[in-house]
């Protein structure tokens, strides 16, 4: 599972495209959640991650605005997540 990215950190990698990697959570940031087999990107805030190790948004919209609310996204089905 990809961690979030962290913006912050010493260690993170900028590709040019905006992406960074990071390895932690970041509560209360703004998200921008790309996801694999021709799912919709989501949108949101992230609250953190659930027992499962599934990532929890909350405030969340797809890609054609449709209001979602609290959403768990499983780890397997993240392609990367951006800020």
């Amino acid at each position: 599972m990809p961690p979030i990215e962290d913006p912050s950190s010493a260690q993170s990698n900028r590709n040019g495209d905006g992406d960074r990697s990071g390895d932690g959570d970041r509560s209360g940031d703004i998200v921008v959640v790309d996801r694999t087999h021709n799912l919709s990107s989501i949108r949101g805030v992230v609250v953190g991650r659930d027992r499962e190790g599934n990532l929890v948004l909350r405030d969340a919209t797809n890609e054609h605005q449709k209001v979602l609310g609290l959403v768990f996204i499983r780890g397997p089905s993240i392609k990367r997540v951006r800020y």
